[in-house]
Protein backbone atom coordinates (compact mmCIF):
# COMPACT_ATOMS: atom_id res chain seq x y z
CA UNK A 1 0.00 0.00 0.00
CA UNK A 2 2.99 2.24 0.59
CA UNK A 3 4.08 1.98 -2.39
CA UNK A 4 1.34 2.41 -4.41
CA UNK A 5 0.98 6.03 -1.94
CA UNK A 6 4.26 6.94 -3.24
CA UNK A 7 3.33 6.62 -6.45
CA UNK A 8 0.53 8.72 -6.59
CA UNK A 9 1.91 11.58 -4.10
CA UNK A 10 3.70 13.87 -6.42
CA UNK A 11 6.10 14.48 -3.71
CA UNK A 12 7.72 11.62 -3.06
CA UNK A 13 10.95 11.20 -5.06
CA UNK A 14 12.04 8.12 -7.82
CA UNK A 15 14.54 6.91 -4.77
CA UNK A 16 11.58 6.56 -2.32
CA UNK A 17 9.34 4.99 -5.07
CA UNK A 18 11.98 2.45 -5.94
CA UNK A 19 12.73 1.61 -3.01
CA UNK A 20 8.86 0.89 -1.98
CA UNK A 21 8.30 -1.07 -5.11
CA UNK A 22 11.47 -3.31 -3.68
CA UNK A 23 9.45 -3.70 -0.79
CA UNK A 24 6.55 -4.59 -2.11
CA UNK A 25 8.19 -6.89 -4.62
CA UNK A 26 9.89 -8.56 -1.68
CA UNK A 27 6.90 -9.01 0.23
CA UNK A 28 4.52 -10.11 -2.10
CA UNK A 29 7.43 -12.68 -2.78
CA UNK A 30 7.32 -14.04 0.48
CA UNK A 31 3.93 -14.58 0.85
CA UNK A 32 3.66 -15.72 -2.80
CA UNK A 33 6.19 -18.53 -1.49
CA UNK A 34 4.65 -18.90 1.84
CA UNK A 35 1.24 -19.95 0.18
CA UNK A 36 3.05 -22.43 -2.55
CA UNK A 37 4.48 -24.32 0.45
CA UNK A 38 0.96 -24.51 2.23
CA UNK A 39 1.73 -21.65 4.72
CA UNK A 40 -0.30 -19.45 3.35
CA UNK A 41 -3.18 -18.40 6.16
CA UNK A 42 -6.29 -17.76 3.55
CA UNK A 43 -5.81 -21.63 2.57
CA UNK A 44 -6.08 -22.95 6.55
CA UNK A 45 -8.67 -20.29 7.73
CA UNK A 46 -11.02 -21.32 4.96
CA UNK A 47 -10.30 -25.02 5.40
CA UNK A 48 -11.20 -24.93 8.81
CA UNK A 49 -14.02 -22.88 8.61
CA UNK A 50 -15.52 -25.66 6.05
CA UNK A 51 -14.42 -28.62 8.45
CA UNK A 52 -16.97 -26.40 10.91
CA UNK A 53 -19.83 -26.35 9.10
CA UNK A 54 -19.66 -29.84 7.85
CA UNK A 55 -19.47 -31.19 11.10
CA UNK A 56 -22.51 -28.62 12.06
CA UNK A 57 -20.53 -27.30 14.28
CA UNK A 58 -20.96 -23.76 15.91
CA UNK A 59 -19.19 -21.48 13.68
CA UNK A 60 -16.74 -19.40 16.01
CA UNK A 61 -17.52 -15.45 15.42
CA UNK A 62 -14.41 -15.14 13.41
CA UNK A 63 -16.08 -17.02 10.55
CA UNK A 64 -19.20 -15.42 11.31
CA UNK A 65 -17.98 -11.48 10.88
CA UNK A 66 -19.27 -10.54 7.14
CA UNK A 67 -15.11 -8.77 7.20
CA UNK A 68 -14.25 -12.91 6.60
CA UNK A 69 -16.69 -13.14 3.88
CA UNK A 70 -15.77 -10.13 2.26
CA UNK A 71 -11.79 -10.88 1.81
CA UNK A 72 -12.46 -13.96 0.66
CA UNK A 73 -14.36 -12.51 -2.34
CA UNK A 74 -11.68 -12.28 -5.15
CA UNK A 75 -12.41 -9.05 -6.83
CA UNK A 76 -9.81 -9.40 -8.96
CA UNK A 77 -8.30 -12.84 -9.48
CA UNK A 78 -4.66 -13.02 -11.33
CA UNK A 79 -2.66 -15.48 -12.16
CA UNK A 80 0.54 -16.76 -13.80
CA UNK A 81 0.07 -18.68 -17.00
CA UNK A 82 3.40 -20.09 -18.57
CA UNK A 83 3.39 -21.65 -21.70
CA UNK A 84 6.09 -21.06 -24.24
CA UNK A 85 4.21 -21.58 -27.63
CA UNK A 86 4.22 -17.87 -29.34
CA UNK A 87 0.48 -16.34 -30.35
CA UNK A 88 -1.09 -18.36 -27.23
CA UNK A 89 -2.49 -17.00 -24.12
CA UNK A 90 -5.21 -18.31 -21.49
CA UNK A 91 -7.79 -16.33 -19.44
CA UNK A 92 -10.62 -17.33 -17.27
CA UNK A 93 -13.74 -15.61 -15.97
CA UNK A 94 -14.11 -14.02 -12.24
CA UNK A 95 -15.70 -16.03 -9.46
CA UNK A 96 -17.73 -13.43 -8.10
CA UNK A 97 -20.33 -10.99 -9.47
CA UNK A 98 -18.64 -8.00 -10.13
CA UNK A 99 -15.39 -9.68 -10.51
CA UNK A 100 -12.15 -9.04 -13.08
CA UNK A 101 -9.68 -11.56 -13.82
CA UNK A 102 -6.36 -11.11 -15.15
CA UNK A 103 -3.60 -13.75 -16.32
CA UNK A 104 0.11 -12.80 -17.10
CA UNK A 105 2.63 -14.46 -19.09
CA UNK A 106 5.93 -13.66 -18.55
CA UNK A 107 8.41 -13.92 -21.97
CA UNK A 108 11.93 -13.05 -22.71
CA UNK A 109 11.31 -9.41 -23.83
CA UNK A 110 7.84 -9.07 -22.58
CA UNK A 111 4.65 -9.70 -20.58
CA UNK A 112 1.10 -11.04 -21.87
CA UNK A 113 -1.87 -9.85 -20.12
CA UNK A 114 -4.96 -10.72 -20.69
CA UNK A 115 -7.98 -9.11 -18.52
CA UNK A 116 -11.48 -10.19 -18.23
CA UNK A 117 -14.98 -9.59 -17.08
CA UNK A 118 -18.58 -10.40 -17.17
CA UNK A 119 -19.80 -8.35 -20.19
CA UNK A 120 -23.23 -8.44 -19.01
CA UNK A 121 -22.14 -7.28 -15.32
CA UNK A 122 -22.35 -2.98 -14.24
CA UNK A 123 -20.32 -3.32 -11.77
CA UNK A 124 -16.95 -3.81 -13.59
CA UNK A 125 -15.22 -2.85 -16.92
CA UNK A 126 -12.70 -4.91 -18.56
CA UNK A 127 -11.44 -1.96 -20.73
CA UNK A 128 -11.07 0.38 -17.77
CA UNK A 129 -9.26 -2.17 -15.89
CA UNK A 130 -7.24 -2.85 -18.81
CA UNK A 131 -6.23 1.32 -18.80
CA UNK A 132 -5.30 0.74 -15.49
CA UNK A 133 -3.17 -1.89 -15.88
CA UNK A 134 -1.16 -0.47 -18.77
CA UNK A 135 -0.69 3.07 -17.18
CA UNK A 136 0.81 1.43 -14.01
CA UNK A 137 2.52 -0.86 -16.07
CA UNK A 138 4.08 2.24 -18.13
CA UNK A 139 4.35 3.96 -14.73
CA UNK A 140 6.48 1.44 -13.31
CA UNK A 141 8.93 0.68 -16.08
CA UNK A 142 9.76 4.53 -16.48
CA UNK A 143 10.40 4.43 -12.88
CA UNK A 144 12.70 0.68 -13.06
CA UNK A 145 14.37 2.33 -16.04
CA UNK A 146 15.62 5.83 -14.74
Amino acid sequence: MRFCMAMIDIHSSKGKKFFLLKQAVDMQTKIMMDTIHGNGYDCHLTALKSIAEKKDENLPALFKDEVFDFNNRIQLLASQVTTEFEGTFSCFGPNVLGGSTSTYNYKPDNILFTIGGLKSCSLNSASDLTYAFSKSLDEIFALVNN
